[in-house]
């Protein structure tokens, strides 16, 4: 999970196909000898990426270019030059549309190329969970993404996992399709935890968030009522300063139950020891109703935060 390891990357048809991402057919890695098939399962040491070579040896996509950038992040220091984009490296486009890639949630250290950029972000979690099971999985070894014995464990599990001390500005950002809750929690932004450095204080700020359709996937299309999900940012430690501007929704007028259990998740250690916390919004303009002027019913409910616990 931690960063500093080597890197694994498979093709998966020799030509670089992407990861199938429609839900219904696998192309992931599959065990190839008797012993593999019958006997050895899965990899819970290994991560396994797919297609670096071939994208990196392309013209990556905006995209790419940020898998490529999160895989650097993720190596250790003595090969991370391979992936390495350089300096220079400025995003040309504004949609990170995650299909077929294999982006896992990484902690976040240094600078981010999309910092202080207009962006949309989609990824799969959901269609790579149902996948597993479809058409091509031939050893019978369900690579779940919220398993700890997979290789595929937290992929499309949100952007970023942990931020314990860096200053993290995003411009206006579109959140769209899903995130699945693995054994951390959950989080578009950050799945793991903002904040808990005893020295500096970690930051988070944007221009604006929509929800355009965005939900935390759980096994299910919508989580079940009292479940622990959250969408943006699973908690927050101390030496934490969380400004939050503009969040509005789109794109749920046919989603059904909950897309997540809040906004945020916890907030301070559980003994209320967490201290230099700040947290800020402005210009939430949210609305869970699906008929104008219904004010009945559970769909009006819309949770920021799930537990809050104050020094």
């Amino acid at each position: 999970m931690d960063n500093g390891n080597a890197i694994v990357s498979i093709n998966t048809d020799g030509s670089g196909t992407g990861v199938i991402m429609s839900g219904s057919a696998c192309n992931i890695y599959q065990n190839k000898t008797t012993y593999g098939k019958n006997t050895v399962t899965m990899n819970g040491n290994t991560r396994y990426y797919y297609n670096l070579d071939t994208i990196r040896s392309g013209s990556p996509s905006d995209a790419e270019k940020l898998l490529l950038w999160s895989v650097q992040q993720y190596a250790h220091s003595s090969i991370a030059g391979y992936n390495y984009f350089g300096t220079s490296f400025t995003p040309s486009g504004t949609t990170l549309d995650m299909t077929g890639l294999s982006y896992y949630t990484i902690d976040y250290a240094n600078s981010f190329p999309f910092s202080n950029r207009n962006f949309s972000l989609t990824f799969y979690n959901k269609e790579i969970e149902t996948g597993e099971s479809g058409t091509g999985n031939t050893d019978n070894n369900l690579r779940s993404t919220v398993s700890t014995s997979s290789q595929h464990y937290m992929m499309h599990c949100g952007l970023f996992r942990n931020a314990p001390a860096n200053s993290l500005t995003l411009g206006s950002v579109t959140l769209s399709g899903n995130v699945g809750k693995y054994n951390g929690g959950s989080g578009f932004i950050i799945s793991g935890k903002l904040g808990v450095d005893a020295s500096v204080t970690s930051q988070f700020s944007d221009t604006g968030i929509t929800l355009n359709g965005a939900y935390t996937y759980t096994g299910d299309n919508a989580i079940a009522a009292g479940s622990y999900a959250p969408l943006l940012f699973n908690s927050v430690g101390k030496n934490a300063d969380l400004k939050i501007k503009n969040v509005s929704t789109s794109g749920y007028t046919s989603f059904s139950g909950y897309a997540a259990s809040s906004l945020i998740g916890k907030v301070g250690a559980d003994d209320a020891s967490d201290s230099n916390m700040n947290i800020e919004f402005s210009g939430v303009t949210l609305d869970a109703r699906k008929i104008a002027n219904d004010f009945s019913g559970q769909d009006f409910n819309i949770l920021w935060f799930y537990k809050v616990y104050f020094q």
